[in-house]
């Protein structure tokens, strides 16, 4: 027993060990990929973001071979299967498909995703404290983020007066921003959280990005519906003056930072096929249709779309900005099949959080809903950088979630109460079980 003890005491401080490199190769790849944004001819940066993305991957490996969780089952399990599948997958496509350019890049830029969810998972499950951990990184990295946003756009602005160009350059950094949302909403001071939710709801809607609005307002939305029905009145009353104060405080920003072009923004919002992406989706459905067989079912390697828009339009770079398409010709059925089911899951798992008034719902919802929309109308899978915010967000959740819950389910045992599927999570947490 004592061994067993010792073994089980190693292991947590070897998890703990991992997720502290874990967080912190996350935290020098986000960084280093907004600089990126701003510096894209930069060799440094861009060397730098490509080698924290390889850590990354290979730590996340040494995890999943490290803290295996055997015993994980029910939807949560099934979640970590559905990437491993995925990860499977990609590593005996990649090699074989000839789309690839470079092996190592594009191969550990492809699993960067599945990894931030499966590593997650593999390190929380172990030592579900890691959740905590991530959280409290998330107001340091939201400060990072924002200077940087702060002093790369006055930078711009000073070496070319183009500001629509640069406008558009440091709306696309907000998503490094927006997207620390749903772990922050796990903040356990009552006015710190207030004010970090105040600045993402503020920076997604100076971004003037649709993806940013709908998501943002769809996790305050989530957030609402968590609350205790006593509280719900007193939640939606505060959201509805936060809105108001936010809608007149981005409004005089905008304008006074864009000027004119503010409102032939919001019209091209309105007027512009989604910036192209309707474009987009024919040209590509049109070319998905031409495919072999060979094709239909394992698809045409990693980063097939930006090729194939490259090669007729002569873009840099162009993604299907819907990450089913993009799996569907990148990957061909197999793929589509995973990512769909993956999706499936999530949303499983969300219901049950729901359904047991657990705390982890408004955020998991929150990074699903961000899940869920950027993959229908942006790129979650091919950018090995802010995305992983929501992923790992997702991944701890299920693990962290997953151990609880166990733990409760045997305490429950060892009382003899068969009232498990209906006990209020308000009770497990204080104690208050059978």
């Amino acid at each position: 027993m004592i061994m067993e003890d010792d073994i089980a005491a190693f292991r947590q401080l070897k998890a703990n060990q991992f997720c502290t490199v874990l967080l912190l190769c996350l935290s020098v790849n986000t960084i280093f990929s907004q600089l990126v944004y701003y510096f894209p001819d930069s060799v440094l940066f861009s060397f730098v973001r490509l080698a924290m993305v390889c850590v990354f991957d290979m730590v996340s490996i040494v995890i999943l071979l490290m803290f295996f969780p055997k015993n994980s089952s029910g939807v949560g399990g099934w979640i970590f299967i559905c990437t491993l599948l995925i990860l499977l997958l990609y590593t005996i496509l990649i090699p074989i498909l000839p789309s690839y350019q470079n092996f190592v890049k594009d191969y550990f830029q492809a699993i960067f995703w599945v990894l931030c969810l499966s590593g997650s998972y593999a390190v929380a499950y172990t030592r579900p404290q890691c959740l905590g951990k991530f959280v409290k990184l998330l107001p340091w990295l939201l400060a990072i983020h924002l200077v940087l946003v702060l002093i790369f756009y006055d930078f711009s602005v000073q070496i070319s007066h183009d500001q629509e160009k640069e406008g558009i350059e440091v709306i696309s950094t907000m998503f490094f921003v927006v997207l620390l949302l749903p772990g922050c909403l796990m903040l356990k001071n009552g006015i710190r959280k207030n004010i970090v939710l105040f600045i993402l709801m503020s920076s997604g809607l100076i971004g003037m990005k649709r993806s940013l609005l709908i998501v943002s307002v769809l996790s305050i939305v989530g957030y609402s519906l968590w609350r205790p029905s006593s509280q719900k009145k007193r939640v939606l009353r505060n959201i509805l003056i936060c809105i108001s104060l936010l809608v007149v405080i981005t409004g005089v920003f905008c304008y006074s930072t864009y000027g004119a072009q503010a409102m032939a923004r919001l019209e091209a919002m309105v007027e512009d096929g989604g910036s192209g992406r309707i474009e987009i989706y024919e040209d590509l459905l049109a070319e998905i249709e031409t495919n072999t067989e060979k094709e239909w079912m394992i698809g045409h390697g990693p980063n097939a779309v930006q090729q194939y828009f490259s090669s007729i339009f002569g873009a840099m770079f162009r993604s299907a900005h819907n990450d089913f398409l993009e799996m569907i010709y990148d990957y061909g059925i197999l793929g589509f099949a995973l990512y769909v089911l993956l999706h499936l899951l999530l949303l499983v798992y969300c219901i049950k959080l729901k359904r047991r008034h657990s705390e982890y719902f408004a955020p998991f919802f929150s990074a699903w809903v961000f899940f869920l929309v950027l993959s229908l109308v942006s790129h979650i899978i091919i950018y090995p950088s802010y995305p992983a915010y929501i992923l790992i967000v997702m991944g701890m959740i299920v693990a962290a979630d997953q151990r609880k819950y166990s733990l409760f389910q045997n305490k429950f045992l060892e009382s003899g109460s068969d009232l498990l599927a209906e006990q209020p999570e308000e009770d497990w947490k204080k104690g208050n079980i059978g």
